[in-house]
């Protein structure tokens, strides 16, 4: 019976060992978004489309005066964009991905707040 209490409690600690509430020890995660951005209407890849994933700083001191972070590039001749920033600058609960071009309506999506890939891609409406 002992060793069975044994065995179930170190089971219990190597589960939560394991779990995501520990994941947040490595400060080198990275949150990479990337994917294709085509015109909504033909379906043609669009090139040179602002792609930025936009958040909000939690330590803030200038709370309510537009102080944003943000990392920015543009998409290719194929639309295929590629957005990377270290998870632990993140601030999850105002991070989103905004997708914009001159002639669309912009799109605005709100990525999981984990590391690794998430592809995301995007049909922009026109205007």
């Amino acid at each position: 019976m002992r060793d069975a209490r044994l065995l179930i409690g170190a089971l219990v600690l190597l589960l939560v060992a394991c779990s995501s509430p520990f994941g947040f020890v490595d400060e080198n995660r990275r949150m990479i978004l990337e994917g294709v951005v085509t015109d909504g209407a033909s379906g043609q890849p669009l090139e040179g489309v602002y792609v930025s994933l936009e958040w909000t700083p939690e330590d803030n001191p200038d709370q309510g005066q537009g102080a944003v972070v943000h990392v920015d590039t543009n998409t290719a001749a194929d639309g295929s964009y590629r957005v990377e920033a270290k998870l632990s600058e993140v601030n999850c609960t105002t991070a989103f991905l905004r997708v914009a071009r001159s002639g669309y309506r912009a799109v605005l999506i709100h990525p999981d707040c984990k590391s690794g890939k998430q592809t995301f891609d995007v049909a922009l409406p026109p205007a």
